[in-house]
This record gives structure tokens, C-alpha cells and sequence, in this order.
């Protein structure tokens, strides 16, 4: 059994997944996903305040009981764009660490975007498809064009951080340039990772897609609605209804340079491809090189 910690900027996810060798697939056994918004402090003070690391600390320590609990093996943890952001990271890993026993990794942009590539759906076919996983502080993209050459990028935009008014003019320009020089403007898929973009797609009841036009009317209802009337609506929780049209927003930016793409969803996350890349280093005898293996014995 494996476990998986993805400390985000708009809440912590944890999943607990088995190993199925005769079908060499994963099988997730358990998820939990803790409402905890660090990005406002992120983004606005650069800093986690006192307070609030009691707070992950506390969902800290739920996870570490479930695992040791369920006998998991082992556990990774990793933080995305919140902590990437604040001055005080350090102390708050060194925390966690004692209270728990849990060693957290905060990942770099280029990192993050790295585990796009352990990306699986039946019919993704890789020229044709633009792999887009936007978060709370983040979004990362990941391309693979018909000659095996990857392309991955990390921008500083991201759901939360557009609710604080903390993006910026070059992080847009960046993401545009680098738009503009893919080499491939046949991409008809953008697939959404991760649960902003299933939110999304999920609100066209008629279809498993949208398109740009579709979209745009998507975003325009949302902006034109309360948070609680998106909550009602469709059945959002209350810390997405405020951010989701920021979401939509980004994707929006994103189709406008790939006229004839759909917009497309998928379940698979970020915990996926962090098991998924942890199997691919232990089947070439790399195992627990990019992160530490936290053993059974070190829960507290």
C-alpha cells in the first residue's frame, strides 16, 4: 500500500492506493480531501501564519493515524504552489516532520508539470492533446509532439491566486508566448487535470466537452452568478464556487490559441502520477531517488 499527501494551494489531498501486479495497475483504496485555503496567506503575506500551520498540522496527523491505521507502507508528500510562494516553508516541513514523522517535499513548477507525463486515458493520443493542470496557485502544461519531444511549463496563474488579484501581466505573456511556439497548431484536446477543470466540463449536462464558445458562455454565467448561487447550481463546495470562473478564465486563454480544440476532463491527479513516477524509478532500480520513501516505522 502507498499513500499519497498533495498540499495545494486551495486544499490537502489524500489518497491511499494498492498495488494490483497481475493487472499492473493501481487501485485507489482511500480519498480525503481537507478544505484548507493556504493560498490567501500564500499570495497575499508571502508568509503561513501560526495559526494556520496548527491547522496542517492537525490534518497532518488525521493522515498519519489513517495510514498507520490501514498499514501503509509507504507515504510521500509533496507541496505545490502555496508553498513554493511563502518565506517560511522550511518551518513549516520541519513541523509537519516532528509531529508526524511525514518528510514534505515542496516541488518546483518544473517538477509539477514533470508528473503530467505519467498521464494515462484509453483514447489520449499524445500529438493531438495539450495536457493543462490548473490549480490554485499554478498551472502547468505538458505536450509530447509526433517526434517524442516534450514540452512542459509551470505559470504562476492559478485559480486562488486570480481571486487575490495576484497574478501578473508577464505570467499572461509568458503563458501566450509560449503558446504561440508550440509547434503543433493541430491540438483539438485540451485535457483538464484535476478537479477545476471537472467542475467545468461537468456544468454542460448535454456533453463530455466544451468548446470555446461554450466555454466563454460558461465563464459568463459563473461571473454573473453569487457564490451561492453557484453553489446550488452545480453543486459546487463552497471554497470552489469562488475561484471556478478564475479556472475557466485561464482556460479560456489557453483554447483562444487552438481555434478547433475541445476542452476535455479526466480524473486522474497529481497523487496519480506521483505513484505512477515512484513505480517507474523502482522498476529501473531508482526508487525513492527524487524523494524520500517514508517507511511505516517513521509514522508518529
Amino acid at each position: 500500500m502507498i499513500a499519497c499527501i498533495d498540499v495545494g494551494s486551495n486544499s490537502i489531498k489524500y489518497r491511499s492506493y494498492a498495488l494490483l501486479p497481475q493487472k499492473n495497475e493501481l487501485k485507489l483504496n482511500y480519498y480525503k480531501r481537507f478544505p484548507l485555503r493556504l493560498g490567501t496567506e500564500a499570495f497575499q503575506k508571502k508568509e503561513i501564519q501560526p495559526k494556520t500551520l496548527k491547522k496542517i498540522l492537525k490534518v497532518f496527523k488525521e493522515i498519519s493515524d489513517h495510514a498507520f491505521g490501514e498499514k501503509i507502507d509507504e507515504i510521500y508528500a509533496v507541496g505545490t504552489s502555496a508553498l513554493r510562494t511563502v518565506n517560511n516553508s522550511s518551518w513549516i516541513k520541519k513541523k509537519i516532520k516532528e509531529k508526524t514523522g511525514i518528510k514534505l517535499k515542496i516541488l518546483s513548477g518544473k517538477e509539477e508539470a514533470d508528473l503530467l507525463r505519467y498521464f494515462y486515458c484509453k483514447n489520449y493520443k499524445q500529438s493531438n492533446s495539450l495536457l493543462v493542470d490548473i490549480g490554485g496557485g499554478s498551472t502547468e502544461i505538458f505536450y509530447i509532439d509526433e517526434k517524442g519531444k516534450e514540452y512542459m511549463k509551470s505559470f504562476k496563474l492559478g485559480a486562488v491566486r486570480l481571486y487575490e488579484k495576484k497574478d501578473k501581466k508577464a505570467s499572461w505573456l509568458n503563458l501566450q508566448n509560449w503558446l504561440a511556439n508550440l509547434p503543433n497548431k493541430n491540438i483539438k484536446k485540451i485535457i483538464g487535470i484535476g478537479s477545476n477543470a471537472r467542475a467545468i466540463v461537468k456544468m454542460n449536462n448535454t456533453k463530455k466537452y466544451l468548446s470555446r464558445k461554450e466555454l466563454c458562455k460558461t465563464y459568463m454565467t459563473l461571473s454573473s452568478m453569487s457564490k451561492d448561487e453557484k453553489i446550488n447550481s452545480f453543486s459546487l463546495s463552497d471554497d470552489r464556487a469562488d475561484i471556478i470562473e478564475y479556472a475557466a478564465l485561464i482556460f479560456m486563454e489557453i483554447l483562444k490559441e487552438f481555434d478547433s480544440a475541445n476542452l476535455y476532463s479526466s480524473t486522474w491527479n497529481l497523487s496519480d502520477g506521483m505513484v505512477m513516477q515512484r513505480l517507474d524509478y523502482k522498476k529501473n532500480n531508482t526508487y525513492g531517488r527524487k524523494y524520500d520513501c517514508y517507511q511505516r516505522n517513521s509514522f508518529k
